[in-house]
């Protein structure tokens, strides 16, 4: 039930979101002949270590930074965004952080459905469908930071007439 794809930016792994699944999968990617391999899937509510994985639900879009160090899924059905650092080599996923709507002044992500990322990696825009809003969070893209690739919110951007009248559901 893959929804959406995301490349890293060396071409070496492909994420796949999948509502179904709740989940993001991950595949390796032979860049001579383009043929995948299947390495493993990340699923809402799963344990990760102590953490458990969040955000998740009904994942609709997944973006990688253009450093290749961070993927976000929108996770539709829980109304946010997850956050997991990136091994570049392997391509595997460490969950770090969920974002949610309504949770610590977090606004605007009712039925999260696409992703887009600032060319620079600071910026996090976020369309929800059920809000008719994009979301605009700051990403720590300073690697020596011991937040990197975590989140902060700035704002949402709602359509001019009323919260939820227009359905956002792309970015570019």
């Amino acid at each position: 039930n893959a929804s959406h794809l995301a490349l890293s930016p060396d071409g070496n792994h492909l994420y796949t979101a999948a509502a179904g699944d709740n989940g993001v999968g991950i595949f390796s990617r032979t860049a001579a002949t383009g043929a995948l391999t299947f390495v493993g899937i990340r699923v809402d509510g799963a344990s990760q270590g102590a953490l458990v994985l969040d955000g998740l639900a009904g994942a609709a879009a997944v973006a990688v930074s253009p450093d290749g160090a961070h993927l976000y899924v929108a996770g539709e059905a829980d109304h946010g965004v997850a956050a997991f650092s990136r091994a570049t080599a392997s391509g595997q996923l460490t969950f770090l952080e969920a974002e949610k709507d309504g949770v610590a002044g977090v606004d605007g992500l009712a039925g999260a459905s696409a992703l887009a990322l600032s060319p620079d990696g600071r910026h996090l825009y976020v369309a929800a469908a059920g809000d008719g809003a994009v979301a605009v969070f700051a990403r720590d893209a300073a690697a020596a930071s011991p937040e990197f690739g975590r989140l902060a919110f700035v704002a949402a951007l709602f359509d001019g007439t009323a919260q939820g009248a227009l359905v956002v559901d792309g970015l570019a």
